[in-house]
């Protein structure tokens, strides 16, 4: 499962359709900042953030999920900002060790929950960023290339 699922990732990006432009955002900071976006979008952007949060599985570690936020970012930048292009090897390693790395001993049909689970959460959290993106497209941007010029040592999954 994880291999089809990192070979749909690298086919859509081999297509474009995680091709360039998507912007990215560390992961410490994975949301667009208020006064990047009309009120009412933020408000509504805030609620959908909120309600994927609330209702989420402990399927990752605090850090892991910081790592899947940046993997979702990075590639909501590519769908976004025009000049970002997707690694597929280093994208596909980071997002294997956040599926592969589990925190602790499951069962096997826990460990298929929790693959789905991993990858739904990053379904959500890649279309909750590009509507972010799309909210205000030009802040979205600029925030994706100051990250690119200054990561802080934070995994960067463009070329």
């Amino acid at each position: 499962m994880i291999r089809r699922a990192l070979h749909v990732f690298a086919a859509l990006a081999s297509l474009g359709f995680l091709g360039e432009d998507t912007p990215a955002q560390p992961a410490a900071t994975v949301a667009t900042p208020a006064a990047a976006t009309p009120a009412a979008a933020t408000a509504r952007l805030n609620e959908a953030w909120e309600a994927v949060l609330a209702g989420e599985e402990p399927i990752l570690t605090p850090n892991q999920f910081a790592q899947l936020n940046n993997l979702a970012y990075q590639s909501a930048v590519i769908r976004s900002c025009p000049g970002y292009e997707l690694n597929t090897p280093r994208f596909s390693s980071g997002l294997s060790s956040l599926i592969l790395n589990q925190p602790r001993a499951l069962t096997v049909e826990q460990e298929e929950q929790r693959k789905t689970g991993v990858l739904i959460a990053f379904g959500t959290r890649y279309g909750l960023f590009i509507a972010e993106g799309r909210s205000n497209l030009a802040t979205f941007c600029a925030g994706a290339a100051a990250f690119r010029a200054d990561p802080d040592g934070v995994p960067v999954y463009w070329n």
